[in-house]
């Protein structure tokens, strides 16, 4: 068995899907195994990875999913300790596994690690570095737009970015697999969330790094993703689940600021019943 199970969820990315694959490929730390979830492409993603990857377990998917259908589906079928969870534009740089699978060997108490998730069109400004929730339960990529060389230290934070993340197997047996409701956008934010009630820390180091051809604009993904994008983002999905003491709580957790900013990408926030806030 394996000691770590990566896992991609790829849709109509033939273009860019070899650069994830080819970086777990070159990784140092070579005890692991590959999972990728094809959601129903038409561009001819998955035989590219049928073709040039066979040391990839292929799930080809009928029709669209969504990320948290498909990477529940692939962990039912892992036994690894580790489960690493990629999107298909990134491209890990090749200590990446050792320094966070060596990191949740040495740290029992940690559930989920990550690190800097650099914009690969400008390396050294951050896209991620673990998360930040406000006080409607909106979530936020940590440090976004910040030089890379400014930070340090590892942080305790509230959630990592799964384009990039480790999560340690018992922590998912224990709080359950992502919330399939989430089809698109801010799952992420739910598991670490959750995670992090049950008693479970949340860590992102510094000298891990990928790098993220994320998209400059939501707009550009369509617009049922980018529905589904701000709907969950505009979701109070943290108030619903968290008692009052702990919202208090997550308001000034981690080493950076919990704030809020205005929403406005969703008409539903704007309806009055949606507009109490909880202190």
């Amino acid at each position: 068995m394996a000691r770590t199970t990566f896992i991609v969820c790829t849709h109509n990315n033939k273009e860019i899907i070899d650069h994830v694959l080819s970086s777990i490929r070159q990784q140092s730390d070579t005890d692991w195994q590959a999972i990728c979830v094809d959601d129903a492409s038409t561009d001819g993603t998955a035989d590219i990875i049928a073709g040039r990857y066979p040391f990839v377990q292929l799930i080809r998917q009928q029709t669209g999913q969504g990320p948290s259908i498909n990477r529940n589906q692939a962990i039912v079928q892992s036994s690894s300790p580790y489960v690493a969870f990629l999107d298909s534009d990134v491209e890990l740089e090749k200590d990446w596994l050792a320094r966070t699978a060596d990191y949740l060997d040495h740290h029992p108490d940690v559930g989920i690690v990550g690190g800097k998730l650099l914009y690969a069109a400008n390396p050294g400004i951050i896209n991620s570095y673990g998360g930040q929730i406000g006080r409607l339960g909106l979530a936020w990529d940590g440090y976004d737009g910040h030089d890379e060389t400014t930070l340090t230290q590892s942080i305790d934070t509230l959630w990592v970015c799964s384009a990039a993340m480790l999560v340690r197997r018992s922590l998912l047996d224990e709080i359950g697999l992502f919330d399939e409701t989430f089809f698109y956008g801010y799952e992420d934010s739910d598991i670490g969330w959750r995670g992090v009630l049950a008693g479970h820390r949340c860590v992102c180091l510094p000298d891990v790094k990928a790098h993220h051809r994320a998209r400059t604009t939501i707009g550009g993904m369509g617009e049922r993703i980018t529905f589904h994008f701000h709907k969950n983002r505009c979701r109070s999905w943290t108030w619903r689940r968290v008692p009052l003491d702990r919202r208090k709580f997550a308001r000034g957790y981690g080493k950076f600021d919990i704030y809020q900013r205005p929403c406005r990408c969703a008409g539903e926030f704007n309806r009055p019943e949606r507009r109490r806030i909880v202190t």
